[in-house]
């Protein structure tokens, strides 16, 4: 354990909770004179981040405790107007702070630097639950659209900053990464969808889509034209040119055993036609009922504004 571990367990964490270990030492210590006001400003960027409400309330408490002495109400009030024109850094690399730097553990801190995300600030994640789901992730002022596994591993999380945010995060140790995404799991945001919204749903609406949106085959022959044929109440198809249908659709979820189940769930089955003298395996399900008519569209009145 390094001399500054050892200092960082001597020091109460109640003060600047969950905030920059370097200001928790100082403040246990106390701030004097020709350290005041850049530590008071450093205090003001952690109490803007702990309490968004109360922060200017919070700083004065903490001139009039930690400061010796304290400094004068229109110091404080300059410090306040000067946080108060957007969102701040910590000044790490500026006393009285810079002496008692541990990024390591400040890394790890909701309140510390990077808000314990290694470089990015993290402010809410929200879960859209398809199946699979789908994730977004508040990075300052951006949401981002990212998968489980960008979510999950760091460079995959990476390649997607650099292609949404233009930067690249640093790669942290995965226990601090983990602890980063489960603070994000105390206020998750879930966001519920229908029985469509999953793999299940997505493929039937897909399958109904190739069955009756297409152009329909005339006859059995024109199966191997990759249309679907109905007959008696079934429609018939190709597997490829069904599989070939869901991959332009971006549908890419199933590999062909999976794809096989879905159909037989949907009270799908298989068989052999002969087509000018070929054998060819089809796949059947119950037929969807097609669209008749054109919806009927009121038209409505234009009117000048």
């Amino acid at each position: 354990m390094d001399d500054i571990d050892k200092v960082a367990m001597q020091v109460s964490t109640d003060v600047i909770k969950d905030g920059p270990p370097c200001l928790q030492q100082l403040c246990t210590q106390g701030f004097s004179e020709g350290g005041r006001n850049n530590g008071l400003f450093n205090i003001g960027v952690y109490l803007r981040k702990f309490d968004k409400d109360n922060w200017k309330t919070l700083l004065e408490e903490y001139n009039r405790n930690y400061m010796s002495p304290p400094l004068a109400a229109q110091e404080v009030i300059l410090i306040q107007n000067q946080l108060d024109k957007k969102e701040y850094n910590y000044r790490c690399k500026e006393p009285p702070i810079n002496s008692y730097c541990n990024a390591r553990v400040c890394r790890t801190r909701k309140h510390g630097i990077s808000n314990g995300n290694g470089a990015l600030e993290f402010s809410a994640l929200t879960k859209l639950c398809t199946d699979p789901p789908v994730w977004f992730l508040d990075v300052g002022d951006t949401r981002m659209e990212l998968q489980t596994e960008e979510l999950q591993i760091q460079t995959k999380f990476q390649k997607k900053c650099m292609n949404a945010l233009n930067t690249m995060p640093p790669v942290v140790k995965q226990s601090v990464w983990q602890e980063a995404i489960e603070r994000l799991y105390t206020n998750l945001i879930q966001i519920p969808v229908s029985d469509d919204g999953s793999l299940a749903g997505q493929f039937e609406s897909f399958l109904q889509e190739f069955c009756t949106d297409r152009v329909q085959a005339l006859n059995r022959d024109e199966l191997i034209l990759r249309k679907p044929w109905t007959e008696e109440g079934t429609t018939w198809f190709r597997l490829k040119d069904l599989q070939d249908y869901l991959t332009r659709n971006k549908f890419t979820y199933f590999n062909t055993g999976q794809l096989v189940q879905a159909l037989r769930n949907l009270k799908g089955k298989s068989d052999k036609f002969s087509i000018k003298g070929r054998t060819v395996r089809v796949w059947g399900v119950p037929a969807y009922q097609q669209q008749d008519s054109a919806f009927d569209i009121k038209e409505i009145d234009s009117a000048p504004f």
